[in-house]
């Protein structure tokens, strides 16, 4: 079955393309992650030529027939144009040699994704070119994967999982880590999480260098509080792989954060806690240092500070009240940011504040009584 066939059977409608909405969605990652094409043909239309497109008979000295009439011309056994076979209907790129129909869907792919990067990407764009690189290849799995980003970036989730699933058929499909990528955006986008976690684990096993898919996969590792594959997945983004962008040094962080909990309890190890609350400390930092102006990284540091009840501080526990005082700082800092969630800011600083007042009030009830038996009192 042809692509466009396919396609046509799964969304059963045609594909009416809104214009770009300017957003992508997050990897949340990547990231790994629209538009009708110029001519307004959508992608169920890929072979064009329809009834209406068939070219008249002609005669046997190149002109045409008058509708109806019977072409005697030159032929002396008396056949008709109408016992004739109808001119074969070719869909575009038949004609094409391999390595140019190759490099059309190249150009045509290099443009659309090119479409996408960037802080507003033109989906409209994206989606017109991979249309038109189904024309010239309706088998080209780039071509469908592109089509699908363009998609998922308009909010179209639902076409967009049934191009995929299209593309998924095509022999080779299947072997895309993006495929299963761009699965997990849609399937994460509409709260299906462990279908999402499974499909960038796919992604990830397809290219275990696959920074979207780690960086994404990640995300799910430390919201099922699966500390070690986390750890190990942002570790080798921000080595090896070289990814030191803000997002992927909190994310690590905030794993270390979480391994630090394994270490506490009467089986506790005091050490290793410690090593992991400083890992965290400084990696949150060096997450700052790459963009400032993030705000989860301040209330990530919040947490930290707020949860510990102890915390090092060069080979010694941090005063209670300075530590209860850095986080509430932290979560200031980030009340004050844009994107910021002022009811998360403010019952977090209340908490803070709270147990800062009752270490205070105890301390001062403390003093106190040690001023009274200093005086005999």
């Amino acid at each position: 079955m042809s692509f466009s066939r396919a396609l046509a059977l799964s969304l059963a409608a045609s594909l009416p393309l809104a214009s770009a909405c300017g957003g992508a969605a997050k990897p949340d990652p990547a990231t790994p992650g629209q538009g009708a094409t110029a001519d307004g043909t959508r992608p169920e239309d890929i072979e064009p030529q329809g009834a209406d497109n068939i070219p008249g008979d002609v005669a046997n000295d190149g002109s045409p027939t008058t509708p109806g009439e019977p072409d005697t011309a030159g032929d002396a056994t008396g056949d008709t144009a109408a016992d004739a076979p109808e001119p074969e209907i070719k869909p575009p790129g038949v004609d094409l040699a391999p390595a140019e129909k190759a490099r059309q869907v190249k150009a045509h792919v290099d443009r659309g994704q090119a479409a996408l990067k960037g802080s507003s990407p033109d989906a409209k764009t994206a989606a017109a070119e991979a249309k038109a690189a189904l024309d010239v290849d309706e088998t080209s799995i780039p071509a469908m994967l592109l089509l699908a980003h363009a998609l998922y970036i308009q909010g179209n989730y639902d076409k967009c999982e049934a191009v995929l699933d299209v593309a998924k058929a095509r022999p080779g499909g299947a072997q895309s880590p993006e495929l299963f990528f761009l699965y997990g955006l849609v399937y994460a986008h509409g709260e299906r999480k462990k279908e999402a976690m499974a499909a960038y684990k796919q992604a990830v096993t397809l290219d275990p260098s696959y920074r979207s898919g780690l960086l994404n996969y990640g995300v799910f590792l430390i919201a099922n509080k699966r500390w070690d594959e986390a750890v190990s997945v942002y570790e080798k983004l921000t080595g090896p792989l070289g990814v030191k962008t803000a997002a992927a040094l909190n994310n690590l962080a905030t794993a270390y954060r979480g391994k630090s909990s394994e270490y506490v309890g009467q089986n506790g190890n005091p050490q290793q806690r410690n090593a992991y609350l400083l890992k965290a400390k400084t990696t949150y930092e060096r997450a700052l240092q790459q963009d400032p102006a993030y705000a989860r990284i301040y209330y990530n540091l919040g947490v930290l500070y707020l949860d510990a009840q102890s915390f090092p501080d060069g080979g010694h526990d941090m005063d209670t009240l300075a530590r209860l005082k850095m986080a509430i700082d932290y979560f200031k800092k980030y009340q004050a940011l844009p994107g910021a969630n002022d009811k998360l800011a403010a019952d977090n600083q209340a908490a803070a504040q709270k147990l800062y007042d009752r270490e205070k009030k105890i301390r001062d009830l403390r003093k106190r009584q040690e001023a009274r038996r200093h005086s005999g009192g």
